[in-house]
């Protein structure tokens, strides 16, 4: 299976580069940071897929047929914070945001703005990571026909290192 898929999480994350914001011409206190972190991720997953066939309900087990699955995964993740800024009253709210001063983008992986030629060209920037994942799930298939189903899919990803996520599929299938 090739999935695609986006997650947005909210807070308040600050960038290393707080830590030389006086040297940049910034206020002391003054904290550069973001209040939201955009993700995307592509994985490719390769697994054993197990249908239950036979389950006691003969008119029913030839339309409804739930399944359990697990296998390994490839992710691709690319990351980038958006609503970036300079907060200098430390309330945790940027005050002068980094599109105000020619920064139209967020901040790669948290620490450095985006190029603005990039940005206005649609280049994909951000931090990026590449991680394997097991994946342990189910799902169920209701046929329609002899050769087309349609189905739902719930799997959970474990990735090395931390940052483990679900996926949750809605399919349309097509038997040859």
């Amino acid at each position: 299976m090739i999935g695609y898929g986006r997650s947005t999480d909210k807070g308040v994350f600050t960038s290393p580069l707080t830590l030389v914001a006086p040297g940049m011409g910034l206020p002391a206190g003054a904290r550069i940071l973001s209040n939201r972190v955009e993700t995307k991720f592509l994985q490719v997953f390769l697994g054993a897929k197990y249908k239950l066939v036979n389950y006691g309900m003969e008119r029913l087990q030839d339309i409804v047929q739930p399944y359990v699955v697990t296998g390994l995964g490839m992710n691709v993740l690319l990351g980038r914070t958006t609503r970036a800024g300079v907060d200098v009253n430390d309330d945790g709210r940027p005050d002068v945001s980094l599109p105000s001063v020619g920064y139209p983008g967020g901040l790669i992986g948290g620490v450095t703005p985006e190029a603005p030629e990039l940005y206005r060209r649609g280049f994909p920037t951000g931090q990026g990571n590449i991680k394997i994942a097991y994946s342990i799930g189910g799902g169920v298939d209701v046929h329609l026909t002899e050769r087309i189903f349609i189905g739902a899919d719930a799997r959970h990803n474990f990735l090395e290192g931390p940052g483990d996520y679900g996926t949750y599929t809605g399919k349309v299938g097509f038997l040859w």
